[in-house]
């Protein structure tokens, strides 16, 4: 996954306009982050090569490319490590980053800066999303479009394709999570962003068992709003992040024996 850099007069940033930007890519990111959850099969432990291009401010054509590498470990679903980013003027930086393989998907967050070189007035911004898990030719692939943040303001910045690539060393196929997905469940949070509580609704075809759990990206679990037998029709329950810091969070849905989730992103009062 890459950082790209944003050169900007920092004299010049509107705080209103960052509030309102930043709003706007969270809505953004929701909209495009809601798939399936399954159990994985997947394994991204090992260091991942590769390239990320970045966009222009209107998302319209790509203006340059980093050298990318990821360093990952992984324990169970959950995924930990460094991203590294290259520019060709000899900027670099090693951020942390962490986040979850659901199926065929990786869901992620870079969240820290380690060590960094930059030019004067750069700003690196932290990548999240999620990437797709591929397996070819003897490589195991990420790759997609991602969205991402100003490290120090938390403003959006331009948005950017990866591909990174590691060996292969598993014979095991991908595990498709969109083969579970049951095509009659529609699963909604709203609101979503939130500053604290939002509702989970969601329509069951049949009696079921149900259960709703509240992760965040390190895979602790924070809270199980419910956990028992429903029946057929429309159901909803809340889940609460008022205690929580700001970021990302998981809400699982689990129903019999297949698996969805929502993201949800709590913002600051």
């Amino acid at each position: 996954m890459c950082i790209c850099i944003l050169r900007l007069n920092l004299n010049t940033v509107n705080m209103k306009n960052i509030k309102l930007f930043t709003a706007a890519y969270l809505v953004f990111f929701v909209l495009f982050t809601s798939f399936v959850f399954a159990q994985s099969s997947n394994d991204l432990t090992g260091v991942f090569e590769g390239l990320r291009k970045q966009y222009d401010p209107h998302h319209r054509t790509f203006i340059q490319e980093f050298q990318y590498k990821y360093d990952l470990k992984q324990d169970g679903d959950q995924v930990y490590g460094v991203s590294t980013i290259f520019s060709e003027s000899g900027d670099y930086a090693d951020v942390k980053i962490r986040g979850m393989v659901v199926g065929d998907k990786f869901y992620f967050e870079e969240y820290q800066i380690i060590d960094e070189i930059k030019s004067p007035y750069s700003v690196w911004c932290y990548k999240t999303g999620e990437l797709n898990i591929t397996r070819e030719n003897g490589m195991v692939m990420l790759s997609g479009e991602t969205q991402s943040y100003m490290s120090n303001y938390g403003a959006p910045c331009t948005g950017g394709y990866t591909e990174i690539l590691k060996m292969d060393d598993s014979d095991a196929p991908i595990k498709d999570a969109s083969k579970l997905q049951d095509a009659h469940m529609r699963v909604d949070l709203y609101p979503n962003p939130t500053e604290g509580e939002a509702q989970i609704y969601f329509e069951l075809n049949k009696k079921n068992k149900v259960k709703v759990e509240l992760f965040d990206l390190s895979g602790r679990l924070i809270a199980t709003p419910l956990d028992g037998s429903l029946g057929k029709g429309i159901h909803q329950t809340m889940v609460n992040v008022e205690k929580e810091s700001t970021g990302l969070f998981i809400v699982k849905l689990t129903v019999g024996d297949q698996f969805y989730s929502k993201e949800l992103i709590k913002t600051a009062k």
